[in-house]
């Protein structure tokens, strides 16, 4: 299962959804979750997938595929130390990712017989890719040149080489502008989507599905905004959505070969950029494969002590990303062995 996070924030995610970390989610969500998600889903999403693989042999994996700042090394350095090892070896690696001396954390740890020792063979891989792209992150930080769309595609391509055996599958939650097949704005056609890129490298292998909604609530939010909670406009003349209502059906699910895809009209296309003009013109049979339609809506959970307007959420998700950031930094927390100091820069 593939999100759009960093893959050093979901390391630890994959970690307790296998078994393996008995602490709360609520000790390993980053201030991503807590700051412009519904952190009541995402527990709720990590339990679901927990609970199948107690009951299953094959077990199903999370990584994240996002383009991470430098400051999510930090999430690599807590997954390090919550394995609770010691040796030359593994701690000169900690130190090195503490210190963000990523290129040559990386080279240290390329050497997969001593990382082994102390990850599982697919843990290993995770890790590694990782902490690649803090390398590649961090040299190439502040060069507006560098696509990050396609550097979120390279993600998914090296996660599902390392990952996916031939019968197996990866599923990919994200938003409509990121997972579509053309763009990631119909009004931008040279800004390719990360399903573009998935769609000319996988070809029928990468199918798509949008999730349609007709009335009801939704939540808008990101890293620095939140409008509480927002009702969706009345369905246009022409949409998709106008002829979905028509069924009168609660939920349902419709595939390329329905003769609603033989039209160009309109659909609702809700995301940070689209927030204020919920409808966008565009073809939905080049964009996706198949849909499915929600008839009613509800936006997710906002917790009770969430702010109410869009200052009052900046100041909130900037004290939780305050908070993160000094529990990461406080030294006595970072104390890998009693041979060992860890400086910061």
């Amino acid at each position: 299962v593939l999100l759009d996070y960093p893959l050093s924030s979901t390391l630890q995610w994959n970690q307790y959804i296998q078994g393996d970390l008995k602490t709360k989610p609520q000790e390993f969500l980053s201030p991503l979750v807590y700051g412009s998600k519904s952190p009541t889903l995402v527990e709720s999403f990590l339990e679901w997938i927990k609970l199948y693989n107690e009951q299953n042999d094959r077990k199903v994996t999370i990584a994240g595929f996002d383009i991470p700042g430098v400051i999510y090394y930090n999430y690599l350095a807590d997954y390090l130390i919550n394995l609770n090892k010691s040796s030359p070896f593994f701690d000169s690696l900690l130190l090195k990712v503490c210190k963000q001396q990523f290129k040559g954390a990386l080279q240290l740890a390329s050497d997969r017989d001593s990382l082994s020792v102390y990850l599982k063979a697919s843990e290993v891989s995770l890790f590694l890719s990782a902490l690649k792209n803090l390398t590649r992150d961090y040299l190439d930080e502040g060069k507006p040149e560098i696509d990050k769309l396609f550097l979120k595609f390279a993600n998914i391509k090296e996660i599902i080489g390392s990952q996916l055996r031939k019968d197996e599958k990866a599923v990919m939650f994200a938003d409509f502008s990121t997972l579509n097949k053309l763009n990631v704005n119909p009004s931008s056609i040279v800004s390719h989507s990360v399903g573009y890129w998935l769609d000319h490298e996988y070809g029928n292998d990468f199918f798509t599905i949008a999730v349609l909604l007709g009335n009801g609530l939704f939540t808008h939010a990101n890293a620095v905004e939140i409008t509480a909670i927002n009702e969706l406009k009345q369905s246009l003349t022409g949409s998709l959505e106008e002829l979905c209502m028509m069924s009168n059906q609660p939920v349902f699910y419709k595939n390329s070969s329905s003769d609603l895809y033989n039209r160009i009209g309109y659909l609702h296309w809700m995301d940070r950029s689209m927030a204020m003009s919920q409808f966008v013109k565009c073809n939905y049979k080049r964009r996706m494969d198949a849909f499915l339609f929600i008839r009613n809506s509800k936006g997710f959970d906002i917790p009770q002590d969430w702010p109410k307007n869009d200052k009052g959420f900046f100041d909130f998700n900037a004290a939780l990303m305050q908070k993160d950031f000094e529990r990461h930094f406080n030294k006595k927390f970072y104390r890998p062995t009693h041979k060992y100091k860890v400086y910061f820069k």
